[in-house]
């Protein structure tokens, strides 16, 4: 054997060794190519730009600082991150302490305390052979004090995007580092590949949570050179392109083709902008426990300066990992008039970090709650018969996941790694690898692939890759789980097959997908309470606090086969499977007797409604399907920024209702909304966040180490390091940072608010430091206070504020109208209450359903309760309206709770309500009000167009009313005539009318195209 074939063995060990990620292998193989490195000539790199390793490569698409990361597993099993910094064309971009990663091209970190340089960069050299670059590096003397002298070697092959450097091996204190990066940069320039400018698709996001945690989002898997058409409803004779992180090249639109985002309004269209800012962390979607992870990876991409903007334009793509069943892809969820600025919200479970959607080999359970497991189809070596672009036929073999080993013309498969060949039965049988080693599955927005990569090398340096998208047939039951194969495709030695199989149907693992549902026009999602896997909420009761309740909001109860105590059962937040197996909820005794309350059905929308916007009920069923067996009815109220509140045990009603009610963020209306002059309005809901009254407060917040001073909307009222534009500033001692420039811009995104200062000072890693100020609901809080301020990331600080203007308008009053059992109850007359506001001395709060007046010694009042729900029988003749979530009770911190008992009295006109005498639990205030008014109407119809009222005597003569009704209303900016019939008459619909044969009550009728409804038979 030559050297050049000694080399290209080794070299195709090493990148089987490296895609099996072996390490033992690949360090065997490292001792084989150091022995034969005289093959390759090694070359000095460039002090400040990129090697030029042959005259066909172009590195400089790979400038700049690469982030990489690597997990180990610790001592006691945990995984822990280690995080790389690597610059291949000059030093890594470092502003750390101290001077260890200055004038280094990979950096080194474990804990983010401490900075090694692994790579110094006047050690740096280069090779290329077998079309592979190869980058070598020294450790720098910091690194080498601390784990020996040791080497690096950064491996460069093509690929078919920019890619991501992964590390292979990556544990400094083994005295060798291995990176393998795929990338386009390393095919030769005359390629397609190497063609097409591309930015960085990835980010790698350190966050603190019980030590330092890590996750990659990459969202190269949204790739498509055409892009992605994405409308809008006030802009529907336009489309706009987006492009994700490459140049549009579109057939449809050609004159799109070179931008990043393109509107097509008619012809000409125009660019919106090239992308100037690579994949970053634009915003933090945060709750009480400030849950990083829900931070959205945004794309910024900026044009020229148009008429009427203030700066270029802008479009914002924000990605978001979906929760529930969102419609995935792209939509616009703001643009202004102008088009200066254009919102992208884009749902993809690409969004949700790379172990979320991808896994090594052929298992993997997706975000989306899917879990697939292709192992069964290992057993057998499928071969297909296909035909390449230049019309010559090939037999492709496929042997999946591990397989036994099957002798093909190419050899045992398994064996030599090879998971898929093409063989040339018209040239000898010559065969080529097509991919190899365990591949990497992805789920990601409803499509399955399994992808094998470097197999034999092309003609562009690309080392042959095959991609087999699994199908679910369309009728799981006849379909076959053979011969189902297909050879799709070839394009520059990218190979595409499709595989029909039932194991591509997925099995569902949680309930997540359940968990999404639409409630008079607007989306909620309770997925996010969800919570731990294998954990329930726990709903207390305030009176009998022996007992518990184990809730699941839209799934089955986490259930347990050990035997507890009904107080392990309850602080652990499991149920025990004997009578708890298949519920919702399920009530745990002192004793430890359990009842099944019943389950949730959020896809029933009889189960659903609604006071208002703020208060979503969901009427469970009962576990026996019975009309008598007991019912869990759960009211959610809308707290924005709160995900952590537990569900409350309330009350049960007529023996069978168990009412719970339920604080939180998931009970406020999905969207994004992006507002200014510090308001924001939910469009659907007409919600209207105002925060203006906390502009005029300078707040501040002391820790150990420093004082934060934050602003709201407007900046500080003084200079904070050189800036007039403070929103947020950080003092130590005699020094001040600038931790982000003031915006009014507030944001609501599915039940939070916040605002986004950035381009604050430097940060020694790199960026600008920049703060998201989060506003969370709190109705008790009589001044607005800020709770914490915690530094989530690297120079990204979070700022929890309480206050009232967070909280959605105040909860409507309930419908004075109550109907039950066949009756009518009319209690208008009572609604007439106090107005609070204009007692000076009770909290303004509207919505507030009763106020205690001040105590001697006391300034202000306290709320007793607001209103959530409607009324419900008590007991036979007694309904109950109750007010929740008042004051906490002094001592303990209970919740004040009212009770009003109504009762007919025939007479009594509006009557008097009377306290009782305080019962066990003086955080419980009961009223009983005796009144005509809770008496039920039981109409007397003199005929059908006059009545009276039984209690007041009021009579109601709608004979004199015109027959025939008509009136003109324009809905969504079209004009629509509306004619209704009263008393039996009729009439015709447009031209529906003649042709109708049933008689017509009710008709719309559209003016500009003059089409016709009917609306209802006449009555």
């Amino acid at each position: 054997m030559t050297i050049r074939e000694q080399n290209k063995a080794a070299a195709r060990c090493c990148r089987q060794a490296m895609d099996l990620r072996v390490a033992s292998s690949v360090v065997a193989c490292l001792l084989v190519t150091a022995q034969l490195s005289l093959a390759a000539e090694r070359h000095d790199c460039p002090a400040s730009s990129c090697p030029q390793p042959h005259e066909s490569l172009d590195l400089s698409p790979l400038q700049g600082t690469w982030e990489l990361v690597d997990f180990a597993e610790s001592e006691l099993g945990v995984r822990e991150p280690r995080f790389f910094n690597l610059s291949l064309c000059g030093p890594v971009d470092y502003t750390g302490p101290s001077n260890s990663c200055q004038d280094t091209s990979l950096c080194y970190s474990q804990l983010l305390d401490r900075y090694y340089s692994l790579g110094s960069t006047g050690s740096c050299r280069y090779s290329y052979s077998d079309r592979m670059v190869k980058l070598y590096y020294t450790y720098g003397e910091d690194a080498s004090n601390v784990f020996g002298q040791g080497n690096v070697t950064v491996t460069l092959v093509c690929g078919r995007s920019l890619g991501v450097p992964e590390v292979v091996v990556g544990d400094p204190a083994d005295h060798t580092i291995e990176i393998l990066w795929l990338t386009s940069a390393a095919c030769k320039t005359d390629s397609s590949l190497a063609a097409t400018p591309e930015t960085k698709c990835y980010t790698i996001r350190a966050y603190e949570e019980n030590g330092v945690k890590a996750k990659m989002i990459d969202l190269s898997n949204l790739i498509q050179p055409s892009g992605y058409e994405v409308t809008h409803a006030e802009t529907k004779e336009a489309v706009f392109l987006v492009g994700v992180c490459r140049p549009i090249q579109s057939r449809t639109y050609p004159q799109c083709n070179g931008s990043m985002v393109c509107l097509v309004r008619g012809d000409p269209s125009f660019d919106l902008g090239d992308v100037s800012i690579p994949l970053k962390l634009a915003s933090v979607n945060g709750s009480s426990s400030l849950e990083v992870e829900s931070g959205f990876p945004t794309l910024t991409y900026t044009g020229e300066q148009a008429t009427g903007c203030d700066r270029e334009r802008r479009v914002k793509v924000i990605y978001q990992c979906p929760s529930g069943r969102e419609d995935l892809g792209p939509t616009i969820s703001f643009l202004d008039d102008r088009l200066c600025l254009v919102v992208v919200t884009w749902y993809s479970y690409s969004a949700c970090g790379i172990d979320a959607v991808q896994s090594t080999g052929c298992i993997l359970t997706s975000a989306s709650g899917l879990s697939f497991d292709l192992t069964g189809l290992s057993e057998t070596l499928m071969q297909v018969n296909g035909t390449s672009p230049d019309r010559h036929n090939y037999t492709y073999a496929v042997q999946l996941c591990s397989g036994n080993r099957v002798n093909t013309q190419c050899g045992i498969l398994d064996s030599t790694g090879v998971r898929v060949a093409q063989i040339d039965s018209q040239n000898h049988g010559v065969c080529r690898s097509l991919g190899t080693g365990e591949g990497k599955l992805r789920y990601v927005d409803g499509a399955l692939s399994l992808t094998y990569e470097m197999g034999d090398s092309c003609h562009s340096n690309f080392h042959r890759t095959s991609i087999i998208n699994f199908v679910c047939p369309e009728d799981v039951k006849e379909a076959s789980s053979s011969n189902q194969l297909r050879f799709l495709s070839e394009d520059n030695c990218l190979y595409e097959f499709e595989w029909s199989t039932p194991l591509a149907c997925g099995t569902q693992t949680s309930g997540a997908q359940d968990c999404h549902f639409e409630l008079n026009g607007n989306e909620y999602n309770f997925a996010p309470l969800l919570g731990e896997a294998d954990r329930n909420w726990v709903a207390v009761d305030e009176v009998e606090e022996t007992e518990c309740y184990m809730v699941n909001p839209c799934g089955e109860l986490f259930v347990t086969e050990d035997s507890r105590s009904a107080a392990d059962y309850c602080n652990d937040r499991v149920a025990p499977k004997s009578g708890c197996v298949g519920c919702s909820v399920c009530q745990i005794n002192k004793d430890g007797g359990t009842k099944c309350i019943g389950t949730f059905d959020l896809q029933n929308a009889l189960s659903l409604s609604s006071v208002d916007q703020n208060v979503v009920t969901v009427r469970g069923n009962s576990s026996d399907k019975s009309d008598s067996g007991p019912v869990a009815v759960m009211h959610y109220v809308c707290k924005t920024g709160d995900f952590t509140t537990p569900p409350v045990f309330v009350a049960i009603t007529n023996d069978r209702f168990y009412e719970f009610h339920w604080m939180t963020m998931a009970a406020c209306p999905l969207g994004i909304h992006v507002g200014e002059s510090c308001t924001v309005q939910h469009e659907s809901t007409g919600f209207v966040f105002n925060a203006t009254s906390l502009s005029s407060i300078q707040f501040s917040f002391d820790t150990t180490a420093y004082q934060f001073n934050i602003s709201v909307c407007k900046p500080l009222n003084y200079t904070c390091h050189e800036s007039k534009k403070a929103g947020a500033c950080q003092k130590y001692s005699s020094s001040k940072k600038l931790l982000g420039e003031s915006n009014s811009a507030l944001t609501y995104s599915d039940g939070t608010l916040f605002l986004q200062y950035r381009n604050g000072d430097p940060c020694h890693s790199g960026g600008t430091r920049n703060t998201t100020v989060l506003l969370m609901c709190d109705s008790q809080a009589h001044r607005p206070t800020i709770a914490a301020v915690n530094e989530v990331n690297h120079c990204q600080y979070a700022v929890e504020l309480h206050t009232k203007q967070a909280c959605p308008p105040a909860f409507r009053a309930t419908e004075c109208i109550h109907f039950d059992q066949g009756h009518t109850y009319d209690f208008s007359e009572l609604s007439n209450g106090l107005d609070f506001e204009s007692l000076p001395r009770c909290p303004q709060e509207a919505g507030m359903g009763a106020c205690k007046f001040p105590t001697a010694g006391s300034d202000e009042g306290e709320v007793l309760g607001y209103l959530i729900g409607d009324m419900v029988e008590e007991v036979t003749g007694v309904l109950r309206l109750s007010y929740y979530n008042g004051a906490k009770c002094a001592g303990s911190g209970k919740s004040r709770t009212v009770n009003i008992f109504f009762q007919c009295e025939m007479g009594a006109g509006l009557g008097v309500p009377i306290e009782r005498d305080s019962s066990d639990d003086s955080c419980i205030t009961s009223i009983d009000w005796l009144t005509q008014y809770a008496c039920p109407l039981d109409a007397v119809s003199t005929n059908e167009w006059n009545i009276s009222n039984p209690v007041t005597h009021q009579n109601f003569d709608l004979t004199k009313l015109s027959p025939v009704l008509s009136q003109t209303f324009i809905e969504n900016g079209i004009t629509y005539n509306y004619t209704v019939a009263l008393g039996g008459h009729q009439i015709e619909c447009g031209t529906l009318g003649k042709d109708y044969h049933n008689p017509i009550g009710a008709c719309q009728v559209r003016v500009d195209t003059g089409k016709s409804f009917i609306l209802g038979g006449p009555f």
